[in-house]
Protein backbone atom coordinates (compact mmCIF):
# COMPACT_ATOMS: atom_id res chain seq x y z
CA UNK A 1 0.00 0.00 0.00
CA UNK A 2 0.94 3.62 -0.93
CA UNK A 3 -0.36 4.81 2.37
CA UNK A 4 -0.61 8.32 0.39
CA UNK A 5 -0.86 11.53 3.02
CA UNK A 6 -2.79 14.49 1.13
CA UNK A 7 -1.34 14.90 -2.40
CA UNK A 8 1.82 12.85 -2.06
CA UNK A 9 3.92 9.24 -1.04
CA UNK A 10 5.75 9.31 2.17
CA UNK A 11 9.17 8.30 2.16
CA UNK A 12 8.42 5.31 3.14
CA UNK A 13 6.05 4.55 0.68
CA UNK A 14 7.38 2.10 -2.71
CA UNK A 15 5.84 4.44 -4.51
CA UNK A 16 7.84 6.12 -7.52
CA UNK A 17 7.51 8.54 -10.34
CA UNK A 18 7.39 12.42 -10.50
CA UNK A 19 7.55 14.45 -7.68
CA UNK A 20 5.47 11.61 -5.57
CA UNK A 21 2.13 12.17 -7.83
CA UNK A 22 2.59 9.10 -9.62
CA UNK A 23 2.40 5.90 -8.01
CA UNK A 24 3.94 2.65 -9.88
CA UNK A 25 2.98 -0.64 -10.23
CA UNK A 26 3.55 -1.82 -6.69
CA UNK A 27 0.32 -0.08 -5.27
CA UNK A 28 -2.54 -2.20 -4.42
CA UNK A 29 -5.55 -0.99 -5.50
CA UNK A 30 -8.18 -1.16 -2.76
CA UNK A 31 -12.09 -0.82 -3.16
CA UNK A 32 -12.28 1.50 -0.68
CA UNK A 33 -9.94 3.66 -2.28
CA UNK A 34 -7.66 4.25 0.84
CA UNK A 35 -5.24 4.04 -2.25
CA UNK A 36 -4.64 5.90 -5.28
CA UNK A 37 -1.51 6.44 -7.12
CA UNK A 38 -2.66 8.33 -10.31
CA UNK A 39 -4.20 12.04 -10.87
CA UNK A 40 -3.34 15.79 -9.94
CA UNK A 41 -4.99 15.56 -6.77
CA UNK A 42 -5.65 12.97 -4.02
CA UNK A 43 -8.75 13.24 -2.04
CA UNK A 44 -9.32 11.67 1.44
CA UNK A 45 -11.30 8.52 2.11
CA UNK A 46 -13.62 9.03 -1.14
CA UNK A 47 -11.17 9.15 -4.63
CA UNK A 48 -10.81 7.67 -7.99
CA UNK A 49 -9.60 3.80 -8.59
CA UNK A 50 -7.41 3.17 -11.87
CA UNK A 51 -11.03 1.35 -13.28
CA UNK A 52 -12.41 4.71 -13.34
CA UNK A 53 -14.82 3.82 -10.72
CA UNK A 54 -15.31 6.46 -7.92
CA UNK A 55 -16.09 4.96 -4.78
CA UNK A 56 -18.04 7.98 -2.13
CA UNK A 57 -16.94 6.60 1.09
CA UNK A 58 -16.83 9.91 3.13
CA UNK A 59 -16.50 9.10 6.96
CA UNK A 60 -19.81 9.38 8.98
CA UNK A 61 -21.89 9.94 5.10
CA UNK A 62 -24.64 7.98 4.22
CA UNK A 63 -26.03 10.07 1.20
CA UNK A 64 -22.89 9.60 -1.43
CA UNK A 65 -23.97 7.63 -4.32
CA UNK A 66 -21.49 5.56 -6.34
CA UNK A 67 -21.11 6.64 -10.23
CA UNK A 68 -19.14 6.37 -13.23
CA UNK A 69 -16.03 9.29 -13.35
CA UNK A 70 -15.89 8.60 -17.07
CA UNK A 71 -18.99 10.97 -17.71
CA UNK A 72 -18.52 14.65 -17.40
CA UNK A 73 -21.32 15.64 -15.29
CA UNK A 74 -20.40 16.86 -11.94
CA UNK A 75 -21.92 15.90 -8.85
CA UNK A 76 -22.29 16.82 -5.32
CA UNK A 77 -21.06 14.65 -2.31
CA UNK A 78 -23.50 15.90 0.74
CA UNK A 79 -22.10 14.18 3.32
CA UNK A 80 -20.25 14.76 6.98
CA UNK A 81 -16.91 14.30 5.59
CA UNK A 82 -13.97 16.98 5.81
CA UNK A 83 -10.45 17.27 4.47
CA UNK A 84 -7.61 20.05 4.22
CA UNK A 85 -8.09 20.12 0.58
CA UNK A 86 -11.93 20.28 0.08
CA UNK A 87 -15.35 20.65 2.54
CA UNK A 88 -18.66 18.73 1.84
CA UNK A 89 -20.50 20.77 -0.70
CA UNK A 90 -17.79 20.98 -2.96
CA UNK A 91 -18.51 20.12 -6.74
CA UNK A 92 -16.39 17.54 -8.22
CA UNK A 93 -15.96 16.76 -12.04
CA UNK A 94 -14.12 14.26 -14.39
CA UNK A 95 -11.86 14.79 -17.08
CA UNK A 96 -10.12 11.81 -19.33
CA UNK A 97 -10.89 9.62 -16.58
CA UNK A 98 -9.48 11.81 -13.40
CA UNK A 99 -10.92 13.46 -10.87
CA UNK A 100 -10.28 17.30 -9.74
CA UNK A 101 -11.12 19.96 -7.45
CA UNK A 102 -12.67 22.65 -9.37
CA UNK A 103 -15.02 24.63 -7.37
CA UNK A 104 -18.23 24.99 -8.83
CA UNK A 105 -16.72 24.49 -12.43
CA UNK A 106 -15.73 21.60 -14.57
CA UNK A 107 -12.40 22.18 -15.59
CA UNK A 108 -9.85 20.27 -17.82
CA UNK A 109 -7.36 17.77 -16.59
CA UNK A 110 -5.35 16.25 -14.91
CA UNK A 111 -2.59 19.05 -13.92
CA UNK A 112 0.24 17.97 -12.83
CA UNK A 113 3.18 19.79 -11.63
CA UNK A 114 6.82 19.50 -13.18
CA UNK A 115 9.98 18.67 -11.69
CA UNK A 116 11.71 21.36 -11.37
CA UNK A 117 8.16 23.05 -10.07
CA UNK A 118 8.13 25.67 -12.79
CA UNK A 119 5.47 28.57 -13.07
CA UNK A 120 2.65 26.70 -14.61
CA UNK A 121 -1.06 28.61 -14.47
CA UNK A 122 -4.36 26.82 -15.45
CA UNK A 123 -6.91 29.32 -15.92
CA UNK A 124 -10.74 27.84 -14.20
CA UNK A 125 -13.52 29.86 -14.02
CA UNK A 126 -12.84 33.41 -12.37
CA UNK A 127 -9.04 32.14 -10.64
CA UNK A 128 -5.96 31.23 -11.70
CA UNK A 129 -4.79 27.94 -10.67
CA UNK A 130 -1.11 27.61 -10.11
CA UNK A 131 1.63 24.88 -9.10
CA UNK A 132 2.83 26.41 -5.97
CA UNK A 133 4.08 25.10 -2.35
CA UNK A 134 1.93 24.24 -0.06
CA UNK A 135 2.41 22.37 3.80
CA UNK A 136 2.03 19.05 1.49
CA UNK A 137 4.41 19.74 -1.17
CA UNK A 138 4.04 20.97 -4.69
CA UNK A 139 0.17 21.29 -5.91
CA UNK A 140 -2.07 22.49 -8.53
CA UNK A 141 -4.51 25.47 -6.25
CA UNK A 142 -4.66 28.49 -5.67
CA UNK A 143 -2.42 29.54 -2.62
CA UNK A 144 -3.86 30.54 0.32
CA UNK A 145 -2.41 33.83 1.92
CA UNK A 146 -0.77 31.50 4.59
CA UNK A 147 0.71 29.53 2.10
CA UNK A 148 2.12 32.22 0.13
CA UNK A 149 6.29 31.24 -0.89
CA UNK A 150 8.16 34.20 -0.94
CA UNK A 151 12.20 33.31 -1.14
CA UNK A 152 14.51 30.90 -2.54
CA UNK A 153 13.85 32.13 -5.74
CA UNK A 154 10.26 30.91 -6.02
CA UNK A 155 7.76 33.34 -8.20
CA UNK A 156 4.79 32.77 -6.09
CA UNK A 157 2.03 34.31 -8.29
CA UNK A 158 3.95 33.71 -11.75
CA UNK A 159 4.25 37.39 -12.75
CA UNK A 160 8.08 37.15 -13.28
CA UNK A 161 9.22 38.88 -9.68
CA UNK A 162 10.70 36.39 -7.84
CA UNK A 163 11.43 36.27 -3.99
CA UNK A 164 10.80 40.01 -2.31
CA UNK A 165 11.02 41.88 -5.66
CA UNK A 166 7.17 41.25 -5.81
CA UNK A 167 4.72 43.55 -4.33
CA UNK A 168 2.73 40.71 -3.02
CA UNK A 169 5.85 39.38 -0.81
CA UNK A 170 6.73 42.84 0.48
CA UNK A 171 3.78 44.78 1.87
CA UNK A 172 5.29 46.03 4.35
CA UNK A 173 7.02 49.40 5.12
CA UNK A 174 10.30 50.37 7.03
CA UNK A 175 10.90 50.61 10.28
CA UNK A 176 12.88 53.44 11.37
CA UNK A 177 14.32 54.74 14.91
CA UNK A 178 15.98 57.70 16.17
CA UNK A 179 18.86 57.53 18.14
CA UNK A 180 20.81 60.60 19.75
CA UNK A 181 24.30 59.88 19.64
CA UNK A 182 26.25 62.30 22.15
CA UNK A 183 25.10 64.63 24.52
CA UNK A 184 21.49 63.57 25.40
CA UNK A 185 19.75 63.76 29.00
CA UNK A 186 16.17 63.00 29.83
CA UNK A 187 14.42 63.51 33.15
CA UNK A 188 11.57 61.14 32.40
CA UNK A 189 9.05 63.76 30.69
CA UNK A 190 11.62 66.24 28.74
CA UNK A 191 14.36 65.57 26.52
CA UNK A 192 17.38 67.74 25.97
CA UNK A 193 20.51 67.76 23.41
CA UNK A 194 22.93 70.44 22.35
CA UNK A 195 24.55 71.51 18.77
CA UNK A 196 27.31 68.91 19.01
CA UNK A 197 24.52 65.41 19.38
CA UNK A 198 24.12 63.52 16.31
CA UNK A 199 21.27 62.56 15.64
CA UNK A 200 21.17 59.36 13.62
CA UNK A 201 18.08 57.73 11.36
CA UNK A 202 18.33 53.51 10.64
CA UNK A 203 15.64 52.27 8.84
CA UNK A 204 15.32 48.43 8.58
CA UNK A 205 12.97 46.86 5.62
CA UNK A 206 10.01 44.91 6.94
CA UNK A 207 11.93 43.64 10.37
CA UNK A 208 10.27 40.70 11.23
CA UNK A 209 11.58 37.36 11.01
CA UNK A 210 10.84 35.43 8.34
CA UNK A 211 9.40 37.87 6.38
CA UNK A 212 10.66 39.69 2.67
CA UNK A 213 12.66 43.14 2.39
CA UNK A 214 12.64 44.72 -0.67
CA UNK A 215 15.15 46.91 1.02
CA UNK A 216 15.12 50.62 2.00
CA UNK A 217 14.84 53.57 -0.71
CA UNK A 218 15.28 56.42 1.10
CA UNK A 219 14.20 57.84 4.48
CA UNK A 220 13.13 61.41 4.68
CA UNK A 221 13.54 64.29 7.90
CA UNK A 222 12.65 67.75 8.58
CA UNK A 223 13.79 69.89 11.53
CA UNK A 224 11.29 72.59 12.59
CA UNK A 225 11.80 75.18 15.20
CA UNK A 226 8.49 75.36 17.44
CA UNK A 227 7.42 76.92 21.02
CA UNK A 228 9.08 75.72 23.93
CA UNK A 229 5.44 74.76 24.85
CA UNK A 230 5.50 71.61 21.96
CA UNK A 231 8.00 70.15 23.96
CA UNK A 232 7.17 70.99 27.34
CA UNK A 233 3.71 69.26 26.42
CA UNK A 234 3.38 66.21 24.54
CA UNK A 235 -0.36 66.57 23.69
CA UNK A 236 1.14 69.82 21.38
CA UNK A 237 3.81 68.12 20.02
CA UNK A 238 2.31 67.41 16.51
CA UNK A 239 3.85 67.36 13.18
CA UNK A 240 3.60 70.85 11.09
CA UNK A 241 2.75 71.60 7.90
CA UNK A 242 5.75 73.69 7.13
CA UNK A 243 9.42 72.92 6.22
CA UNK A 244 11.46 71.54 3.59
CA UNK A 245 11.81 67.69 4.05
CA UNK A 246 15.71 66.39 3.05
CA UNK A 247 16.80 63.24 2.39
CA UNK A 248 19.00 61.45 5.02
CA UNK A 249 22.49 60.41 4.22
CA UNK A 250 24.59 61.07 7.47
CA UNK A 251 24.09 62.47 11.09
CA UNK A 252 22.75 65.37 11.46
CA UNK A 253 22.93 68.38 13.99
CA UNK A 254 20.93 71.38 14.84
CA UNK A 255 22.61 74.81 15.59
CA UNK A 256 20.01 76.43 16.88
CA UNK A 257 18.35 76.69 20.76
CA UNK A 258 14.96 76.35 22.00
CA UNK A 259 12.12 73.61 20.87
CA UNK A 260 12.49 71.83 17.65
CA UNK A 261 10.31 68.88 16.38
CA UNK A 262 12.22 66.23 14.10
CA UNK A 263 9.89 64.04 11.91
CA UNK A 264 11.26 61.63 9.36
CA UNK A 265 10.03 58.53 7.73
CA UNK A 266 11.56 55.97 5.64
CA UNK A 267 9.85 54.19 2.02
CA UNK A 268 11.78 50.93 0.74
CA UNK A 269 12.05 49.75 -2.80
CA UNK A 270 8.41 48.85 -3.66
CA UNK A 271 7.30 52.19 -2.51
CA UNK A 272 5.88 51.17 1.19
CA UNK A 273 5.86 54.15 3.30
CA UNK A 274 6.06 54.24 6.38
CA UNK A 275 4.31 56.21 8.62
CA UNK A 276 5.17 59.56 9.72
CA UNK A 277 6.88 59.74 13.36
CA UNK A 278 8.09 62.68 15.09
CA UNK A 279 9.40 64.06 18.08
CA UNK A 280 10.32 67.47 20.29
CA UNK A 281 13.29 68.13 21.45
CA UNK A 282 15.03 70.72 23.61
CA UNK A 283 17.82 72.24 22.25
CA UNK A 284 20.25 73.66 24.67
CA UNK A 285 23.52 75.07 23.84
CA UNK A 286 23.82 77.61 27.35
CA UNK A 287 26.32 76.42 30.00
CA UNK A 288 25.06 76.95 33.58
CA UNK A 289 25.70 79.76 35.60
CA UNK A 290 27.87 79.77 38.31
CA UNK A 291 26.88 82.05 41.43
CA UNK A 292 29.77 83.13 43.70
CA UNK A 293 28.98 85.14 46.29
CA UNK A 294 31.80 86.99 48.28
CA UNK A 295 30.96 87.80 51.74
CA UNK A 296 32.03 91.11 53.91
CA UNK A 297 34.31 92.33 54.41
CA UNK A 298 35.61 92.74 51.12
CA UNK A 299 37.13 95.09 48.59
CA UNK A 300 37.17 94.82 44.73
CA UNK A 301 41.04 95.67 42.81
CA UNK A 302 41.56 99.00 41.15
CA UNK A 303 43.45 99.84 38.46
CA UNK A 304 47.23 98.17 38.38
CA UNK A 305 45.83 96.18 41.84
CA UNK A 306 44.10 94.06 38.95
CA UNK A 307 47.24 92.76 37.93
CA UNK A 308 47.85 90.95 41.13
CA UNK A 309 44.57 90.39 42.55
CA UNK A 310 40.75 90.91 41.85
CA UNK A 311 39.44 90.54 45.24
CA UNK A 312 41.16 91.45 48.92
CA UNK A 313 39.52 89.87 51.70
CA UNK A 314 39.85 87.97 55.22
CA UNK A 315 40.22 85.06 56.98
CA UNK A 316 36.30 85.44 57.86
CA UNK A 317 35.18 86.11 54.81
CA UNK A 318 32.84 83.70 53.08
CA UNK A 319 33.02 82.58 49.45
CA UNK A 320 29.45 81.00 48.41
CA UNK A 321 29.04 78.63 45.29
CA UNK A 322 25.99 77.34 43.59
CA UNK A 323 25.37 76.61 40.06
CA UNK A 324 22.18 76.98 38.15
CA UNK A 325 21.29 76.20 34.38
CA UNK A 326 19.98 78.83 32.30
CA UNK A 327 16.23 79.63 31.70
CA UNK A 328 14.47 79.30 29.47
CA UNK A 329 14.72 75.59 28.82
CA UNK A 330 17.55 74.29 31.36
CA UNK A 331 18.58 70.86 31.58
CA UNK A 332 19.90 70.84 35.12
CA UNK A 333 23.09 71.68 36.91
CA UNK A 334 25.23 68.02 36.50
CA UNK A 335 28.45 68.97 39.10
CA UNK A 336 30.38 71.98 40.81
CA UNK A 337 33.64 71.89 41.55
CA UNK A 338 36.46 73.88 42.42
CA UNK A 339 40.44 73.68 43.50
CA UNK A 340 42.75 76.18 45.08
CA UNK A 341 46.29 77.58 44.05
CA UNK A 342 48.12 79.68 47.39
CA UNK A 343 50.60 82.48 45.63
CA UNK A 344 52.31 80.51 43.11
CA UNK A 345 52.14 76.91 44.24
CA UNK A 346 49.89 73.49 42.89
CA UNK A 347 46.62 73.63 42.30
CA UNK A 348 44.88 71.24 45.06
CA UNK A 349 42.82 68.25 43.27
CA UNK A 350 39.01 68.85 42.68
CA UNK A 351 36.28 69.30 45.28
CA UNK A 352 32.72 68.54 44.38
CA UNK A 353 30.23 70.15 46.49
CA UNK A 354 27.06 69.11 46.73
CA UNK A 355 24.58 71.67 46.21
CA UNK A 356 25.87 75.13 48.37
CA UNK A 357 29.06 75.53 49.16
CA UNK A 358 30.51 77.80 51.59
CA UNK A 359 33.92 78.09 51.68
CA UNK A 360 37.02 80.07 54.10
CA UNK A 361 40.64 80.31 53.27
CA UNK A 362 42.83 79.75 55.61
CA UNK A 363 45.99 81.18 55.01
CA UNK A 364 47.06 85.04 54.73
CA UNK A 365 48.12 85.20 51.45
CA UNK A 366 46.88 85.18 47.83
CA UNK A 367 44.56 82.30 46.66
CA UNK A 368 43.63 81.35 43.01
CA UNK A 369 40.31 80.11 43.21
CA UNK A 370 39.00 78.44 40.00
CA UNK A 371 35.34 77.06 39.90
CA UNK A 372 33.94 74.88 37.21
CA UNK A 373 30.34 73.80 36.64
CA UNK A 374 28.70 71.83 33.63
CA UNK A 375 25.10 70.62 32.64
CA UNK A 376 23.60 67.47 32.42
CA UNK A 377 24.49 67.99 28.24
CA UNK A 378 27.59 68.83 29.06
CA UNK A 379 27.67 72.77 28.84
CA UNK A 380 30.41 74.20 31.28
CA UNK A 381 31.53 77.47 32.60
CA UNK A 382 35.04 77.77 34.35
CA UNK A 383 35.68 81.02 36.61
CA UNK A 384 38.73 82.19 37.86
CA UNK A 385 39.79 84.82 40.26
CA UNK A 386 42.15 85.49 42.66
CA UNK A 387 41.96 86.59 46.14
CA UNK A 388 44.38 88.74 48.48
CA UNK A 389 43.53 87.27 51.94
CA UNK A 390 44.60 89.27 54.77
CA UNK A 391 43.24 90.00 58.35
CA UNK A 392 40.41 88.98 60.29
CA UNK A 393 36.92 91.17 60.56
CA UNK A 394 35.54 93.28 62.78
CA UNK A 395 32.11 94.40 63.82
CA UNK A 396 31.28 97.21 65.74
CA UNK A 397 28.15 98.04 67.17
CA UNK A 398 26.49 101.64 65.97
CA UNK A 399 23.43 103.04 68.25
CA UNK A 400 20.60 105.16 66.45
CA UNK A 401 22.39 109.41 66.91
CA UNK A 402 26.00 109.58 68.24
CA UNK A 403 28.67 107.05 68.43
CA UNK A 404 32.42 107.52 69.34
CA UNK A 405 34.09 104.41 67.52
CA UNK A 406 37.59 103.54 65.90
CA UNK A 407 39.12 100.74 63.88
CA UNK A 408 41.47 98.40 65.12
CA UNK A 409 43.23 97.86 62.00
CA UNK A 410 44.46 98.83 58.55
CA UNK A 411 41.43 98.55 56.87
CA UNK A 412 41.04 96.23 53.29
CA UNK A 413 40.06 99.64 51.86
CA UNK A 414 40.13 102.92 53.91
CA UNK A 415 38.03 104.97 51.06
CA UNK A 416 34.57 106.02 52.92
CA UNK A 417 32.63 105.03 50.24
CA UNK A 418 33.72 101.43 50.64
CA UNK A 419 33.79 101.27 54.41
CA UNK A 420 29.94 102.63 55.04
CA UNK A 421 28.72 100.64 51.77
CA UNK A 422 26.39 98.13 53.08
CA UNK A 423 25.14 100.86 56.37
CA UNK A 424 25.24 103.76 54.34
CA UNK A 425 21.27 104.35 54.79
CA UNK A 426 21.66 104.36 58.05
CA UNK A 427 24.52 106.75 58.14
CA UNK A 428 23.80 110.78 58.58
CA UNK A 429 27.22 111.73 58.63
CA UNK A 430 30.97 110.41 60.07
CA UNK A 431 33.39 112.88 61.73
CA UNK A 432 36.84 113.00 62.64
CA UNK A 433 39.01 115.60 64.60
CA UNK A 434 42.66 115.93 63.14
CA UNK A 435 44.43 119.50 63.94
CA UNK A 436 47.35 118.20 61.50
CA UNK A 437 45.89 117.38 58.67
CA UNK A 438 45.74 119.95 56.15
CA UNK A 439 42.36 118.81 54.77
CA UNK A 440 40.55 119.82 58.20
CA UNK A 441 41.83 123.33 58.40
CA UNK A 442 38.82 124.86 56.53
CA UNK A 443 36.38 123.39 58.86
CA UNK A 444 38.28 124.19 62.19
CA UNK A 445 40.02 120.51 62.13
CA UNK A 446 36.82 118.59 61.22
CA UNK A 447 36.77 116.17 58.34
CA UNK A 448 33.44 115.37 57.36
CA UNK A 449 32.08 112.36 55.18
CA UNK A 450 28.24 112.05 53.90
CA UNK A 451 27.17 108.97 52.64
CA UNK A 452 26.43 109.86 48.62
CA UNK A 453 27.64 113.46 49.21
CA UNK A 454 31.21 112.84 49.80
CA UNK A 455 33.49 115.08 51.88
CA UNK A 456 36.96 116.16 53.34
CA UNK A 457 37.23 112.92 55.04
CA UNK A 458 39.19 110.95 52.65
CA UNK A 459 40.60 107.97 54.67
CA UNK A 460 39.01 105.57 57.75
CA UNK A 461 42.09 104.81 59.14
CA UNK A 462 43.55 103.17 62.51
CA UNK A 463 44.73 105.48 65.46
CA UNK A 464 41.90 108.15 64.91
CA UNK A 465 38.28 108.04 66.07
CA UNK A 466 35.29 108.96 64.58
CA UNK A 467 31.67 110.47 65.34
CA UNK A 468 29.11 108.94 63.44
CA UNK A 469 25.86 109.97 63.64
CA UNK A 470 22.75 107.10 62.88
CA UNK A 471 19.69 107.45 61.88
CA UNK A 472 19.18 103.70 62.92
CA UNK A 473 21.28 101.26 64.88
CA UNK A 474 22.94 99.11 62.72
CA UNK A 475 26.38 96.69 62.52
CA UNK A 476 29.24 98.02 60.79
CA UNK A 477 31.56 95.39 59.69
CA UNK A 478 34.85 95.65 59.11
CA UNK A 479 38.34 93.67 57.51
CA UNK A 480 41.72 94.17 57.71
CA UNK A 481 45.05 93.54 59.84
CA UNK A 482 47.25 95.56 62.36
CA UNK A 483 50.51 94.32 61.21
CA UNK A 484 51.58 92.91 57.75
CA UNK A 485 55.09 91.21 56.81
CA UNK A 486 57.38 94.38 55.69
CA UNK A 487 55.21 96.91 56.50
CA UNK A 488 55.76 99.53 59.52
CA UNK A 489 53.48 99.61 61.79
CA UNK A 490 50.85 102.17 62.02
CA UNK A 491 51.36 105.11 63.83
CA UNK A 492 50.46 108.90 64.21
CA UNK A 493 51.07 112.00 65.21
CA UNK A 494 49.29 113.70 68.41
CA UNK A 495 49.24 117.60 69.11
CA UNK A 496 49.09 119.38 72.55
CA UNK A 497 45.58 119.71 73.50
CA UNK A 498 42.73 118.00 72.67
CA UNK A 499 43.35 114.93 70.31
CA UNK A 500 40.54 112.03 68.95
CA UNK A 501 42.48 108.57 68.90
CA UNK A 502 41.34 105.24 68.60
CA UNK A 503 42.44 101.49 69.87
CA UNK A 504 44.95 99.98 68.05
CA UNK A 505 44.07 95.73 67.52
CA UNK A 506 41.40 93.58 68.55
CA UNK A 507 42.97 91.45 71.42
CA UNK A 508 41.38 89.13 69.63
CA UNK A 509 38.48 89.78 69.78
CA UNK A 510 35.26 89.39 67.14
CA UNK A 511 33.58 93.38 67.71
CA UNK A 512 32.91 95.98 70.08
CA UNK A 513 29.06 95.78 71.91
CA UNK A 514 29.70 98.43 74.02
CA UNK A 515 32.37 99.22 76.89
CA UNK A 516 30.46 96.51 79.07
CA UNK A 517 33.38 93.73 79.89
CA UNK A 518 37.04 93.64 80.55
CA UNK A 519 39.18 95.10 78.66
CA UNK A 520 42.99 96.81 78.64
CA UNK A 521 43.93 99.36 80.80
CA UNK A 522 44.62 102.48 79.97
CA UNK A 523 47.79 102.56 81.26
CA UNK A 524 48.85 99.53 78.94
CA UNK A 525 46.92 100.48 76.14
CA UNK A 526 48.86 104.30 75.80
CA UNK A 527 51.97 103.06 76.66
CA UNK A 528 53.78 104.44 73.83
CA UNK A 529 52.30 107.58 75.21
CA UNK A 530 53.95 107.24 79.09
CA UNK A 531 57.36 108.80 79.28
CA UNK A 532 59.38 105.92 80.70
CA UNK A 533 62.05 108.13 82.51
CA UNK A 534 60.09 110.06 84.51
CA UNK A 535 57.38 107.62 85.14
CA UNK A 536 53.95 109.97 84.24
CA UNK A 537 51.93 109.49 81.55
CA UNK A 538 51.64 112.52 78.67
CA UNK A 539 47.84 112.77 78.60
CA UNK A 540 45.94 114.77 81.13
CA UNK A 541 42.37 113.66 80.62
CA UNK A 542 40.90 110.17 78.59
CA UNK A 543 37.24 110.27 77.53
CA UNK A 544 34.78 108.19 75.79
CA UNK A 545 31.27 107.64 74.59
CA UNK A 546 27.99 105.02 74.36
CA UNK A 547 24.94 105.39 73.40
CA UNK A 548 24.13 109.22 74.95
CA UNK A 549 26.96 108.73 77.74
CA UNK A 550 30.52 110.39 77.98
CA UNK A 551 32.25 109.22 80.60
CA UNK A 552 35.95 110.17 82.04
CA UNK A 553 38.28 107.11 82.38
CA UNK A 554 41.72 107.01 84.62
CA UNK A 555 45.17 105.17 83.52
CA UNK A 556 43.44 101.55 85.51
CA UNK A 557 40.22 101.99 83.76
CA UNK A 558 39.37 99.76 80.60
CA UNK A 559 39.96 100.31 76.96
CA UNK A 560 38.01 98.52 74.06
CA UNK A 561 39.15 97.43 70.37
CA UNK A 562 36.44 99.67 68.39
CA UNK A 563 36.02 102.56 70.73
CA UNK A 564 37.21 105.96 69.97
CA UNK A 565 38.36 108.07 72.84
CA UNK A 566 39.00 112.30 73.26
CA UNK A 567 42.72 112.21 74.70
CA UNK A 568 43.91 115.62 75.98
CA UNK A 569 47.82 116.15 75.61
CA UNK A 570 49.74 117.17 77.79
CA UNK A 571 52.41 117.80 75.25
CA UNK A 572 52.95 116.80 71.75
CA UNK A 573 53.78 113.11 70.57
CA UNK A 574 55.33 112.51 67.32
CA UNK A 575 54.33 108.87 67.13
CA UNK A 576 52.01 107.40 69.02
CA UNK A 577 51.33 103.35 67.78
CA UNK A 578 50.57 100.15 69.19
CA UNK A 579 52.18 99.01 72.36
CA UNK A 580 52.35 95.45 72.98
CA UNK A 581 54.27 95.83 76.31
CA UNK A 582 53.34 97.35 79.53
CA UNK A 583 56.02 96.89 82.31
CA UNK A 584 56.10 98.13 85.61
CA UNK A 585 52.06 98.61 85.22
CA UNK A 586 50.59 100.23 88.36
CA UNK A 587 46.95 98.65 87.81
CA UNK A 588 48.36 95.68 88.70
Amino acid sequence: SCDLIGSYCTDDDPCDGINGLTCGAECDQDSDCQDYCDGSIRYFNGICDLDSTCTCSWIDSEDCDDYDCSTPEAYTCEGGGSSEIREVGDDYGCSDGKCSIIGEITCNGPWICNATHECQTQECGDKTYTCYMSGKGFIWGYPPETETKCSDGYDNDCDGLVDCQDPDCDTVPPETTKTYEGSYYIDGEYEWINSMTLINLTAVDNPAEGQCASGVKETKYKVKLVPNEYCENSTLCQPVEDGDWQTYTEPFTINEDSCHIIEFYSIDNLNNQEELKWQCVFVDNKPPMINKTIGEPKTECQGSECDEWDWKITLNTSITLSCEDQEPHPAGKDKLLYRIKLDNGEWSDWIGPDGKKIIYFEEECTHTLEVFCNDTLGNSVTDVEKFKVEGTSFEIQLNKKWNLVSVPFVLLNDDPEEVFKDIKDDIESVWTYDPEDPACASTENWCLYVPGLGGNLAHIKPGWGYWIKMKEPNVLLVGGKLMSPAKTLPSRSLTAGWNLIGYYGTDGRSGYYGPFDDGRYAYCTLYSLVDTHEGYTKWSSLYSYWDGSDFELNECDDMYPGAGYWIGMIEAVPEYMPSTVCPGCPCE
